[in-house]
């Protein structure tokens, strides 16, 4: 794992406190700088002159970091004082999927007992005005899900969100809460009971500091996440409009996997359901196997095992680079190089030898994982 200056942590948890200063012009400065420590200690100057940065913005860092850093030691105190972990989006812990996006956020607050990376990842959502039908699907499908060893990823909201982690807790399955506002609050206050259990059997998220209410504007942010996270979204019921839609088209557009249940055309709380559908913006399921299916996942029991690979006939940093890789998942070239403290030039190589061994594949977006 790596590790983390606390300095760096506090700078990068400043940065992400200044107004107006979005994921994609955080993310823009730190590759330009190398870290959010070196943002704090640059003129107004280099700052304009970063790549989609400009003056406006370099004005808003330059204008508020000093109060941006004093904001952030109290943010770090409290997170230590109330066991919330503080993941940086180059930290290995961090969900590997979301770190794909290009408007993912910088830093997450995590509050819990589960990993964020499991090996499978299904958000589960929809309309908080749910039928009794939509219900009893919603449990199905969890429960049924169960036998594939998934992480069930939703907001904690009422209605849909609220019975897949209840059901995930019900039948012991990781369930991850991703939230609107800040960890010193729950919203709504009604699934304070669930929101403690989800500690012990999964994760609460959040991308916003201690503090922050739970507004109108942040759900979007919020269900980005939960979009960005998964590897598939599933919409239970929803009518045309409200945040399902909106993390469903999210989801299209992060090439996510989007299922939908379909309901009766008389019915408007299923009308976003089927829009999703006869759109191809989602995939038509019925039950868990259906996703499954679609996806080519296996149930826990069926697995295989894949064989040891023999590594005896590579060289020591290539037995590392596959190493690596194999420990991370999926990995972007430029944090494997970050990760190993060497250099893209020196990678690539080595990683078209293994990929022409086929110990490892490539795949877009330069990414690299074990075949």
């Amino acid at each position: 794992m790596k590790t983390i200056k606390i300095d760096e942590k506090q700078y990068a948890v400043a940065l992400s406190m200044i107004k107006g200063i979005g994921a994609k012009t955080a993310r823009s400065l730190i590759a330009h700088f190398g870290s959010s420590e070196n943002i704090f200690n640059a003129s107004k100057s280099d700052l304009k002159h970063v790549k989609h940065v400009g003056e406006v913005f370099a004005n808003k860092v330059f204008k508020n970091r000093a109060e941006a850093l004093d904001r952030s030691k109290y943010e770090l105190e409290f997170t230590e004082k109330h066991n919330i972990d503080v993941v940086l989006f180059y930290d290995d812990r961090f969900p590997v999927n979301l770190g794909q996006c290009i408007d993912g956020p910088i830093v997450l607050y995590v509050k819990g007992s589960s990993k964020l990376n499991h090996d499978y990842k299904v958000s589960v959502i929809g309309t908080r005005k749910c039928s009794v039908q939509a219900v009893d699907q919603c449990k199905k499908l969890v429960k049924d899900l169960g036998a594939y060893n998934p992480a069930i990823i939703s907001g904690l909201a009422y209605g849909i969100d609220i019975v897949a982690h209840r059901e995930s807790l019900h039948n012991q399955i990781p369930t991850l809460a991703v939230l609107a506002h800040g960890l010193d609050r729950i919203y709504p206050s009604a699934h304070r009971k669930e929101a403690a259990q989800i500690v012990e059997n999964g994760a609460l998220i959040t991308e916003f500091p201690s503090g922050t209410n739970p507004d109108r504007e942040n759900f979007p942010k919020r269900n980005r996440i939960v979009a960005g996270m998964s590897d598939a979204i599933v919409v239970m019921e929803s009518g045309l409009k409200g945040g399902s839609l909106i993390t469903a088209y999210l989801g299209n557009d992060y090439n996510r996997e989007v299922f939908a249940f379909p309901g009766p055309i008389e019915t408007p709380a299923n009308s976003g359901c089927n829009f999703l559908i006869k759109t191809d913006r989602a995939r038509l399921i019925e039950c868990a196997d259906d996703l499954a299916y679609f996806m080519n996942w296996q149930q826990v029991q069926h697995r295989q095992s894949k064989p040891e690979v023999d590594l005896g006939q590579l060289d020591s940093f290539s037995k590392s680079i596959y190493l690596t890789i194999r420990e991370k998942g999926s990995t972007l070239i430029d944090d494997l190089a970050r990760t190993m403290d060497t250099s893209t030039a020196a990678l690539l190589p080595k990683l078209l030898m293994l990929e022409l061994s086929g110990l490892i594949k490539s795949k877009p977006g330069k990414h690299y994982d074990i075949t």
